[in-house]
């Protein structure tokens, strides 16, 4: 009984390491960070960030749909997405699968530092604009004012 469990354990644990090392050597980690090491970590995070970008561009259209209907006009207002005939034609980015070609400079490190810094204000942005038009619609469907 004691030789199977020492067998089992042994191999879950071969195992358990092939798929760490298999995961880490996709995102270009090879056991010492290096600059080219991160910045692949970081271009994977920045095609992350660009997909979440698309989402909320996507959710910010519905809720400017959500507008038309909720506080109805009776002429076409240009600005509203739904009278204005307009249709979300969404704009894709094109990802990347990050590599590590060993070339990774400082430089680079601080440009990736940069970009996903400024990615994240922008979202944060659009987040508190979404959050605040939600919080709107709410109190109109709380208080019965849809329509008016």
């Amino acid at each position: 009984m004691k030789k199977t469990t020492r067998v089992t354990t042994a191999i879950l644990t071969l195992t358990l390491g092939v798929l760490v090392g298999h995961v880490a050597t996709k995102h270009g980690y090879t056991g010492v960070a290096t600059p080219s090491s991160i910045i692949c970590i970081n271009s994977d995070t920045i095609n992350k960030i660009g997909r979440l970008s698309e989402v909320m561009h996507d959710n910010s259209d519905m809720m400017m749909r959500f507008s038309h209907y909720l506080t109805p006009h009776t002429t076409i207002v240009p600005v509203c997405p739904e009278c204005g005939g307009r249709h979300n034609v969404p704009q894709r980015a094109v990802y990347i699968d990050p590599v590590d070609d060993g070339q990774g400079t400082l430089d680079d490190l601080r440009s990736d530092a940069l970009e996903l810094n400024n990615s994240v204000a922008r979202i944060l942005a659009s987040l508190m604009n979404q959050h605040v038009t939600l919080r709107n619609t709410l109190t109109k469907l709380r208080d019965g004012r849809c329509g008016q």
